[in-house]
């Protein structure tokens, strides 16, 4: 019977697997070609490459905290009551006001990354005026129509008091 390509090569594939050396000497040369084809890569094919590298790299990491997640979850505690030992402890420790217990839950799983952290911070209240304001008081009170000095007359006014 006929032997199809994908056949063939597969055949191909576990004969060369068994052979170490031919193995390797298949590696280096498959790697030199990837080489030199990513070496001449220009512009837009440049670009797809440098996408794909990106996203497989964010998938590979993505694996990786999965994996991290789910062994964390298989306990490192031989028994149950030394789990809830622990847990107790911990909870003894934290402070008793609700809000300031939160709080230092929640810092603590953004610390180990449980949750993801939060970015938004406090703005700080600014005591004088902004830039901006002034600079548009100052023009106001520069426009001619507003305020003018006659020729002759100093910039300045006298107040009499009784």
């Amino acid at each position: 019977m006929v032997k199809s390509n994908v056949e063939r090569q597969k055949k191909y594939r576990a004969n060369l697997a068994k052979d170490k050396l031919k193995f390797e000497q298949m590696k280096q040369k498959s790697r030199m070609r990837d080489n030199t084809r990513r070496k001449n890569l220009t512009g837009d094919a440049l670009n797809q490459l440098r996408i794909r590298q990106k996203q497989a790299s964010k998938k590979y990491r993505d694996g990786l905290k999965l994996k991290r997640l789910n062994d964390n979850q298989s306990s490192t505690y031989k028994s149950r009551q030394s789990l809830g030992k622990a847990i107790k402890r911990a909870q003894k420790s934290l402070p008793k006001e609700p809000n300031k217990r939160i709080t230092v839950v929640r810092h603590i799983a953004q610390t180990l990354d449980i949750i993801p952290r939060t970015t938004n911070q406090q703005e700080r209240q600014q005591r004088q005026l902004p830039i901006e304001l002034k600079q548009a008081v100052i023009n106001f009170y520069n426009r001619d129509d507003i305020s003018h000095q006659m020729p002759g007359k100093p910039f300045v006014e006298h107040m009499n008091y009784f």
